[in-house]
């Protein structure tokens, strides 16, 4: 019995000494190589990427753990969401890592937190006055600050006029035209998109009004329009501002429709009080036909009272350009076959019809479109206005063998 317990006390003692011989493995921790965030200066509530970068040499899998000393996060493993903290601070952020064999390793950064910029705030737009005539100056000043104290800046427009001077006051350019006008100020400080304000201006249309005289002693009414002066009645004169006799093509057995001349409508004398005079473009090209300082609009003239007048929607034809919307505002109120326009500007175009004419001693003479359409010489084209359709502007003359009302223009803006 004691022989066989001495071997089973040997055997233990064996286990025990190959036991204490075998060689455990050392466990080897993870190893952050970063820690990063997409951006460490943060405002109030925002959020930012953070991630971290560890490996482990066992292969162990690793788990993440995220601290802050203020702030939360969303997600979980190696990339979570860092939401800064509602109080401004510098904040610490702790990554932690380890492989559940007791190996870890850990990492710190920083945060900064500040609070939101705020964009500045526009209190309103005070305007000098707010009822103004064509072409008046106003004073705008925009009231604006900025809660953090940042330096503001300002952009003005407008739908129609100009702006002289920036910042936070301007001087405000009324346009020619007539209407009310939309005044925007966008302010910002670099930071945050801009702020705007709207004001209005209203701008009334003032017509100045004049008149002059011509070789005969006829009287016409005159109105400025934009920059230009302008006639508001048809020339009826039958002098040349020499004192020249112009030829009168009613009298048939008189000159030739290749000479210089001009005729009453359908050969009633009475007519040239309501509608002046057509003459034909010889007339036109002597230069002599307006009274001194006065000349028959150029092309150029004709183009720039359309302009003016602010028409949208003109299009070109192949023989000229066309409006369909703002042919009323020339036409005068009463005279017209199917209704008058508006006359905004006191032009007072009266529908004079037009004539042609053929043949050599005797000439034949033949009148169209009284009481329908006025017709204009626009240095050596056609200006027409239509009773109810549109304003057109020809490009080219087919002939020269017609006989047109003519309207002057100032050759001096002064006055």
């Amino acid at each position: 019995m004691k022989k066989s317990l001495n071997k089973w006390i040997i055997s233990l003692l064996l286990l025990a000494l190959i036991a204490c011989n075998t060689i455990i493995p050392e466990n080897n921790s993870p190893i952050i190589s970063s820690l990063t965030a997409e951006t460490q200066q943060l405002s109030i509530g925002d959020s930012t990427v953070v991630c971290c970068i560890a490996s482990d040499e066992d292969g162990d899998s690793l788990i993440y753990v995220w601290e802050a000393t203020g702030g939360s996060f969303y997600g979980q493993g190696d990339s979570v969401v860092y939401i800064a903290n509602s109080i401004e601070g510098q904040y610490q952020i702790k990554c932690i890592v380890s492989d559940g064999n007791r190996g870890e390793d850990d990492a710190i950064m920083s945060v900064l937190v500040s609070s939101k910029n705020q964009p500045p705030r526009i209190i309103g737009l005070s305007v000098s006055k707010d009822l103004v005539n064509q072409k008046d100056t106003v004073i705008i000043t925009c009231n604006a600050y900025d809660q953090e104290g940042d330096s503001i800046f300002y952009t003005w427009q407008a739908d129609a006029g100009g702006f002289i001077g920036s910042g936070r006051e301007v001087m405000y350019i009324a346009p020619w035209q007539s209407g009310n006008y939309t005044i925007t100020c966008s302010v910002w400080d670099y930071e945050v998109l801009p702020v705007s304000a709207i004001t209005y201006i209203e701008v009334e249309y003032i017509i100045y009004r004049g008149t002059v005289t011509d070789v005969e002693g006829n009287t016409y009414r005159t109105v400025k329009i934009g920059n230009k002066w302008w006639m508001a009645e048809n020339l009826k004169t039958r002098h040349y501002r020499d004192g020249t006799e112009i030829i009168c093509l009613n009298d048939s057995s008189r000159g030739s429709y290749d000479s210089p001349a001009y005729a009453y409508y359908n050969n009633n004398d009475s007519l040239r009080s309501i509608y002046g005079c057509l003459y034909n473009y010889k007339a036109v090209k002597t230069g002599k036909l307006a009274p001194a300082g006065w000349h028959v609009p150029s092309y150029t003239d004709m183009w720039a009272l359309l302009e003016f007048l602010g028409l949208q929607d003109w299009y070109r034809d192949y023989d000229g350009y066309y409006d369909y919307d703002g042919y009323d505002k020339l036409k005068a109120v009463t005279g017209w076959e199917s209704g008058g326009g508006t006359d905004e500007f006191g032009f007072t175009a009266l529908p004079g019809g037009k004539f042609g004419c053929f043949g050599d001693n005797p000439i034949t003479t033949y009148f169209q479109y009284i009481n329908q359409s006025a017709h204009f010489w626009a240095g050596g084209r056609e200006m027409k206005i239509e009773k109810n359709k549109q304003t057109w502007l020809q490009l080219e003359m087919g002939t020269y063998a017609v006989g047109l009302s003519v309207r002057c223009v100032k050759d001096s803006v002064s006055n």
